[in-house]
Formats: C-alpha cells, structure tokens, sequence
C-alpha cells in the first residue's frame, strides 16, 4: 500500500519490527529495484534485549542486502528531524529510505520541536504514458534487471555522497582526542553520558553517525586521523563496526595503523541492550582509569528484591497475550 501511494506519487510511511522486516523483504527486494516517486521511509523499529519480542533481530542488515539508505536517529529531536529528512532523500534518490529506531527510543519521551506543517493539496495519480525511461511517468517495472540494478547502485553511491554533508553527523570533544568513541544512533547518548560520568571530557571524543548505511567515507576518514584508538558503540550486532574496519583498512596508507575496540573483540558485548554501565566498564579499561559501579548496583539489587516476578505484559487486546 506505501509503496502504491509512492508510485502514484504521495509521501508514504511504512512501520514495522524487526521481524515485519523479514516478512516484507520478499517485495522490497523488488520495490527497491523498481525504484519509487514519492518519497517512501520504512521505519524499523528493533527491539535490543526483546523485552517484547521473541528476538532481538538486527534489521539493519536488511539496508545492505536490499541497497537501499540507512539512517539511525540519536535523540528525539532527531527522530522528528530525520524522517523529514528521509523523505527528501528518498525523493532526491527515488528509492526506499530506511530509518531504524531502537526500544529506548520508541519508548522515550522528551521535548521536541515540529516545525511547519506541509502544505496540502497534493493528489495520487499514475502515469504510464511515457516511455519505460521515464521513472516519473512510465511504467514502474524491475526489467531489465541488471541494468536497474546498476542505476540501484547508483543511487546508493548518491545517498553515500549527501552523508558525507548530512546535518545529523556530528562531534564532540576535543580537537585532537586521545581515544575516539564512534556511535551510531541512540548509543550516541550512552556513550557522552560514560565520557561526563567517567570525567574524560578532555581525553575523549564522541563521533555521532546517523547515516549507518552507506558509512560517508570522508567523515570517517577525517575522524579517524585524529587519534589512533578507537570505540565503536552499536545496537546489536557488529554491523556498524565492520564497515569501519573496512574503511580503515583502505586508507590506512593515509590515516595510519588503529587500534579498534568494539563488540569483534569483545569490548562490548554481541547480545542485549546497550547501556552506560558498559560502555562505562570499557571506556575505564581503555582509558586505564578506575570507576566502581558496585554501590549504584547494589542499591539496584536491593530495590529489585521487593518487586515482585513478572512475565512479559503486552498491550490490551494484543493477540500474542494468549
């Protein structure tokens, strides 16, 4: 239906877990190939720790398979901010956007500015009267393959180069920084938390990335120059991680050798929700300096014995209840 909307030209959202990626990706696949005309955002909400779910997926991985665009809002004000975003990235592209949200996201809440509401008077209507070369007007078909292929992988190359300028990608610290922390998404906010808790202002600096698929290799490049070690903080899996060693190892000629902490060496761990306990707990062992958590846990521990056992509630009238 979203993708309906697009082809007859109206902005469409499309909304899912993790796992509502899985079941879609059949028709992504295609829709992603076909290429789309309004603008057209999928939101993947995933769920790190499965407090609601059956698993704790990475659908992020689905944005490198289908090759379509990324994003990952840190803050509420960016979740508000980067749809709009997506949806003039996917008009500038005419391909699928992906925006991921995480639990603490969806679940947060905070103060947030909307900003001016489009203007209406905008009205669905299919073309085909123009020739199969005209993605605005013509027919909206996958053939020929290869050759759609190809004008996909272009517009994956276009999205990486409006990255590199994106106003989501930001930094904070010092100007040549001792230890580089980079976090996509909502980990920014664990990450400066654990550099103010831990008093590393001076020593520390935090990379924020948002667009997670395709990484903007220039920014990499120029904050990876700055320091030679490395903290990359994620949710879930290493996929994020992976991209940068890849970067790294192909500029290494100009950046120099790294030494990279993350979640392939076990600095942070592969499974569960990321928090500011661990990124604290690796941040201290990097930096060789001493934090005890102790009496924050055991006054946790303590409160958690009065509360009694409960079992995962899900919403009223939800059919998994049963």
């Amino acid at each position: 239906m979203a993708a309906a909307a697009s082809f007859a030209g109206l902005r469409s959202l499309c909304a899912m877990k993790q796992n509502g990626v899985h079941v879609a990706s059949d028709f992504l696949l295609h829709l992603a190939l076909s290429g789309t005309r309004g603008g057209l955002v999928l939101v993947s909400c995933d769920d790190p720790g499965a407090f609601s779910s059956m698993n704790e997926g990475d659908s992020r991985f689905f944005a490198r398979v289908l090759e379509i665009p990324l994003l990952e809002p840190g803050t509420f004000q960016q979740a508000r901010d980067m749809v709009t975003w997506a949806f003039d990235l996917s008009e500038k592209i005419q391909n699928v956007v992906m925006v991921r949200s995480v639990t603490r996201l969806s679940h947060g809440n905070g103060n947030v500015i909307g900003g001016p509401l489009p203007e209406g008077g905008v009205h669905a209507a299919f073309h085909h009267e123009g020739p199969f070369t005209d993605v605005m007007t013509g027919p909206v078909v996958c053939a020929p393959v290869v050759d759609k292929h190809m004008l996909q992988q272009e517009k994956v190359r276009k999205a990486r180069s409006l990255f590199e300028e994106c106003p989501f990608n930001t930094y904070t610290g010092p100007e040549t920084p001792e230890i580089l922390i980079i976090a996509a998404g909502v980990c920014t906010l664990y990450s400066t938390e654990a550099v103010r808790i831990l008093g590393l202002q001076s020593r520390v600096g935090v990379l924020s990335l948002s667009t997670t698929w395709p990484v903007p290799v220039n920014v990499i490049k120029k904050y990876l120059s700055l320091t030679d070690t490395v903290l990359i903080t994620e949710e879930i899996l290493p996929f994020f991680e992976e991209q940068i060693k890849v970067i790294a190892a192909d500029i290494t000629s100009e950046i120099g050798v790294k030494t990279f902490y993350g979640k392939l060496d076990g600095t942070i761990p592969q499974a569960g929700e990321l928090n500011p306990d661990i990124v604290i707990k690796a941040l201290a062992k990097i930096c060789g300096v001493s934090h005890d958590l102790s009496p924050g846990h055991t006054e946790r521990a303590a409160l958690m014995s009065l509360v009694p056992r409960r079992g995962v509630t899900f919403c009223p009238g939800c059919p998994h209840r049963a």
